[in-house]
């Protein structure tokens, strides 16, 4: 039995404000890279984790467009990464006063 590398995909999704079109396109992209990393590593990843970014917006603007992204795409990803044996796991990140993660661009982050 072959040993399996732990790792993870961290994918960091920054949620466009007001742009729900651009904000889809942008997260499509950034998981077209994570599908490549997955496609890539094949056995060796065994979790991709989907992480949004708390938008500025107020509550009951946010969550319906965060809900929309998040729909739109999340059956084809689980779908995708699920055919590969990788486990799908979505969470947020906390961020400042402002509802911005300072200092952190769009990234995917593979750590073994």
């Amino acid at each position: 039995m072959r040993k399996r590398v732990l790792a993870s995909v961290l994918v960091l999704i920054m949620i466009a404000a007001l742009l729900p079109a651009s904000a889809l396109a942008y997260t499509q992209r950034d998981l077209d890279r994570a599908y490549a990393i997955v496609d890539e590593a094949n056995e060796r990843i065994d979790q991709i984790v989907l992480v949004f970014q708390k938008s500025p917006l107020p509550g009951f603007i946010a969550a319906p467009l965060a809900k929309a992204i998040t729909d739109a795409i999340a059956e084809n990803t689980i779908a995708r990464c699920r055919m590969l044996g990788v486990e799908v796991v979505c969470v947020s990140v906390p961020t400042d006063i402002k509802g911005v993660v300072v200092n952190i661009d769009p990234l995917i982050v593979v750590s073994a």
